[in-house]
């Protein structure tokens, strides 16, 4: 699992200029210069760290939204009054 997600930033970025270069418009070309190229590798090792954590974020965003349900839920209980006063 882990040598996959060593794999990902270098297959992003060669899915990335791939795209780039094959699709072209007819009558242009998409030339692939080291100032480009540069320049998206740069993009690309910046947002490399959140989509690593975008996973993270979206299973503690499900545990909130889970206990929020649940302290709702034991709020909501109306105390039984005959067992409070025994």
């Amino acid at each position: 699992m882990n040598s996959i997600f060593a794999l990902c930033p270098g297959l992003v970025t060669l899915a990335t200029f791939a795209t780039y270069v094959y699709t072209a418009d007819p009558g242009t070309e998409n030339l692939l210069t080291a100032e480009k190229a540069f320049a998206c590798i740069a993009i690309i090792a910046i947002i490399r760290v959140p989509m690593f954590q975008w996973p993270h974020f979206v299973i503690e965003t499900v545990r909130l939204f889970v206990s929020v349900k649940r302290i709702d839920d034991f709020l909501v209980l109306a105390p039984d009054i005959s067992t409070v006063f025994r």
